[in-house]
C-alpha cells in the first residue's frame, strides 16, 4: 500500500437495547466506575470469516473489526469514522482504547460524553438534532482524547442524526465526502445504526469512488440475528459481492454513456492476463481506427465465454451485454463496421468520432463507386476527394457537401466559410441541427451502399 493510501473505517453508531450497565474497570488514576448509557448494546465475540482466536468481547462491532484487520490481516486502519446521533452510544467507544492506557484525562472526558448520551436518551420527546447534551464539540474533545492513546489511527465522531430528512442525508454526504481521502480503501460496518442508514451510504460509496477513486472496498456486518458457530458468538459476514457490484457498477456506467467496453470487460475477466492483453489491443485499435478482424475478436469473446465459470450467473449476464457492444467488429466488412461504429458513437453523442467515422465510410463508398474492383483507391489522397466531390455534385446528395465541412470544422476546430457556411454554423450552433445534418448523411451512405449492392448483382 502507497504512501498516500488510507485505509478509512466507516461505522455508525446506535443506542442500542440492552438495559443500563456499569462496567467492571474504572479508568486508570480514578475511582470511579465508568457508565454506559441506558440501552448500551450487550457485548459478544464476533467470529470472523478468518480464524482468529483473539477475537475480543465487545458491545460496539467496529471495536472488533479494527482490531480483526490489526492483529488478525495485518492490515491496520489509518481513521475511523464513526455516525451516529446525539442519543448513540458514544461512550463505548472507550472499549477502543486498551486498558493499560486508560487515564484520568480519558475519563474525565468518557464521564462527561456519558453523562451527555444519557441525557439525550432520557430526555423527552427526543428528535433527530438532540437537546444540546451531546454537541459537536464535546464530540471532538471526545475524538481527540481517543486518537491520542490510539496513535497512528485517529478517529473521528460525527454526528448525523437521523438521516430521516433530505438535509441529514446531504450532511452524511457532505461528511463522508470530507473524511475520506483521495484514493482510499474503505472499509464499511453496517451492524449498528438505523436500518436505513447503510442503504443511503451504498450509492454514496459508489458516488464516493468515482469522485475520490476509491481503490477498495469491504463490506462487514456483526450478524447477531444469524445462528453463531458452534463455539458461540455472532456471526461476522464479509459481503464480498457488494465491492465486485460497485465495480461493475461504474464500469456498465462507462460504458452506457461512452460506449467504452474495456473498463467492464476487465472487470469481467479477472486474473487472465492473457485475455486482458487481447481485450486492451482491440480497444486500443478501436481508439486509433485501426481495421481490427472480426475473426479475433470472435476468437476472443469465445475464449472469454469459456473462462467464466457456469456458477457466475450475473458474470455471463455482464459479458452478453459486452457482446453486444463489441458486435460492431463482427461485421463482414471493413466499411459495414465503420458505418456501425459511427452509428454507436453517434448514440453516445460522440459526434467528434460519429462524424469522422461516417466521413470516412462516405469516401470509401464514392471510391468503390468511381473505381470499382480498385480498393487500394480508397488509400489515394487524390482519388478519394475526385470522388467525393463527385458524389457531391448528385442532387441528391448535395448535403454530402455541408456534412463534409462540418465534419472539417469539428476535427479542425475552424469557422466554416463559402458556399454552406452558413448551415455549418447553424449544425455547429445547435445539437439538433448536428443530429439532423448527421442522420441525412447517414441516410445518403446507405443509399450509395444500396446502389454498390446493386450494381455488383
Amino acid at each position: 500500500m502507497s504512501q498516500s493510501t488510507q485505509r478509512v473505517l466507516v461505522s455508525f453508531i446506535g443506542r442500542g437495547t440492552s438495559p443500563e450497565c456499569k462496567s467492571n474497570v474504572p479508568a486508570r488514576g480514578t475511582t470511579q466506575e465508568t457508565v454506559k448509557p441506558s440501552g448500551g448494546y450487550r457485548t459478544t465475540r464476533y467470529i470472523f470469516p478468518q480464524e482468529w482466536q483473539e477475537s475480543p468481547n465487545v458491545s460496539i462491532f467496529g471495536v472488533a473489526l479494527l482490531r480483526y484487520h490489526e492483529e488478525c490481516l495485518r492490515a491496520p486502519v489509518d481513521k475511523w469514522l464513526v455516525l451516529g446521533s446525539p442519543q448513540s452510544n458514544w461512550d463505548a467507544l472507550l472499549e477502543a482504547v486498551p486498558e493499560n492506557l486508560w487515564d484520568t484525562t480519558l475519563g474525565q472526558v468518557h464521564d462527561e460524553v456519558s453523562k451527555a448520551v444519557k441525557a439525550e436518551g432520557t430526555h423527552k420527546p427526543s428528535s433527530a438534532s438532540g437537546a444540546g447534551y451531546l454537541t459537536d464539540s464535546l464530540l471532538e474533545e471526545w475524538s481527540r482524547v481517543l486518537s491520542e492513546r490510539l496513535q497512528p489511527k485517529s478517529i473521528r465522531c460525527q454526528l448525523i442524526g437521523w438521516c430521516e430528512d433530505p438535509a441529514a442525508q446531504l450532511r452524511m454526504w457532505s461528511l463522508l465526502s470530507r473524511e475520506v481521502p483521495e484514493n482510499s480503501e474503505l472499509i464499511l460496518d453496517i451492524t449498528h445504526g438505523f436500518r436505513h442508514q447503510p442503504m443511503l451510504l451504498a450509492p454514496m460509496v459508489v458516488l464516493l469512488g468515482m469522485l475520490k477513486n476509491i481503490t477498495r472496498v469491504e463490506l462487514y456486518y456483526g450478524a447477531l440475528d444469524i445462528p453463531a458457530p458452534a463455539e458461540g458468538g455472532a456471526r461476522v459476514l464479509k459481503l464480498d459481492l457488494f465491492p465486485e457490484l460497485l465495480e461493475y457498477i461504474r464500469s456498465v456506467g462507462i460504458l452506457q454513456t461512452s460506449g467504452d467496453y474495456e473498463p467492464l470487460g476487465s472487470a469481467l475477466i479477472g486474473e487472465d492476463q492473457a485475455l486482458h492483453h487481447q481485450l486492451k489491443q482491440i480497444a486500443f485499435e478501436e481508439r486509433i481506427n485501426r481495421p481490427i478482424n472480426p475473426n479475433r475478436v470472435q476468437s476472443f469473446l469465445a475464449e472469454f465465454q469459456r473462462a467464466i465459470p457456469d456458477d457466475r450467473p450475473l458474470r455471463r449476464e455482464l459479458l452478453d451485454h459486452l457482446q453486444k457492444e463489441m458486435h460492431k467488429h463482427l461485421q463482414p466488412s471493413h466499411l459495414e463496421r465503420l458505418l456501425t461504429r459511427a452509428e454507436d458513437a453517434f448514440t453516445h453523442k460522440d459526434y467528434l468520432v460519429a462524424y469522422t467515422l461516417l466521413f470516412e465510410a462516405l469516401v470509401i463508398l464514392a471510391v468503390r463507386q468511381e473505381h470499382p474492383g480498385r480498393p487500394e483507391s480508397s488509400l489515394d489522397y487524390q482519388a478519394r476527394m475526385e470522388a467525393f466531390n463527385k458524389v457531391c455534385s448528385r442532387e441528391e446528395f448535395k448535403v454530402l457537401d455541408i456534412f463534409r465541412k462540418a465534419r472539417n470544422a469539428l476535427v479542425h476546430a475552424s469557422q466554416p466559410s463559402g458556399e454552406g457556411a452558413q448551415e455549418v454554423q447553424r449544425a455547429l450552433q445547435s445539437e439538433e441541427e448536428l443530429r439532423s445534418l448527421y442522420t441525412k448523411a447517414r441516410e445518403a451512405a446507405y443509399k450509395l451502399l444500396h446502389e454498390l449492392e446493386q450494381s455488383s448483382a
